[in-house]
């Protein structure tokens, strides 16, 4: 069988703002944007700059191709952007015009104060207003549906071999977090560590969540599990697969993960109370 290939599903998030402005007037608004993850284009198209756009990577032909767009601002993904790329792109556009602005969020909070700025730098501080306002009520909704409900254990699978997952730095912990959700490796160190099996079972999680390409798709992942049936997951079906691109991108459609994550975890309250 191929060995599937790795997405980008559990990169390090590490909340942080760094702008860095060669030559240019910081508070006039951006009008020829590139950005460099899914994720901020899907911003820029909610905050209604989408005519703004000039370009988008995937970090193919990168950062040659950039420079040819002659952008006078480029998002960037703080921690899905290599040290390298994000060199390289400082050294072509030194004594330019263009700004570079790094974005990231490690809470669901972190993702509406991300609107509001960016919203401020590309000329759109009203839409973006507007969008972090309606994301603020619909995450408090889901706050207060589920702040007095019983603590379900739960273990994030990043990747199935070796076993990674996530501490509680990340913006998936942060989705568990609001559920009711525990995350067994949430005081880990490393944001995004490799743990062996006996210590997830050591931990005997309640739910697992993984990653899946396609909405409402299923993985094997679930399999190394399986073999363990006194393991609380299996007795009470606790495995769940969302969409990666909801989960992982930091837009509003987080909150569409989130919504599943917490609907999934009433489920197994439900079956546990039996």
């Amino acid at each position: 069988m191929t060995k599937p290939r790795m997405r980008s599903w559990f990169r390090p998030a590490i909340c942080g703002l760094l702008l860095i402005a060669f030559n240019s007037v910081a508070n006039e608004p951006k009008q020829r944007i590139i950005t460099l993850s899914p994720h901020l284009a899907e911003i820029v198209a909610e905050l209604g700059a989408t005519d703004q756009l000039v370009g988008v990577s995937d970090a193919s032909n990168f950062p040659n191709a950039v420079k040819q767009l002659k952008p006078d601002l480029i998002l960037i993904w703080k921690s899905g952007t290599s040290a390298k790329q994000q060199a390289a792109l400082q050294s072509i556009f030194k004594g330019t015009n263009t700004q570079l602005v790094q974005s990231d969020a490690i809470s669901l909070m972190d993702i509406s104060n991300e609107f509001e700025r960016l919203g401020k730098i590309i000329g759109k501080e009203k839409n973006a207003q507007e969008v972090a306002k309606k994301f603020q009520a619909d995450l408090k909704k889901i706050e207060v549906d589920n702040q007095r409900k019983s603590q379900v254990t739960v273990f994030y699978q990043a990747w199935p071999s070796p076993v990674m997952t996530i501490n509680g730095k990340h913006l998936i912990s942060d989705m568990i977090k609001v559920c009711g959700g525990k995350q067994i490796f949430a005081n880990e160190k490393i944001l995004v560590p490799t743990v062996s099996i006996e210590a997830v079972i050591e931990r005997n999680p309640e739910v697992v969540i993984t990653a899946s390409e396609f909405t409402n798709s299923s993985t094997n992942n679930d399999l190394i599990w399986k073999k363990y049936p006194n393991m609380k997951v299996n007795q009470l079906g606790g495995y769940i697969s969302i969409n990666g691109d909801l989960m992982t991108r930091p837009t509003s459609r987080a909150l569409i993960a989130t919504q599943q994550i917490c609907s999934f975890l009433d489920q197994v309250r439900e079956k546990r109370n039996k």
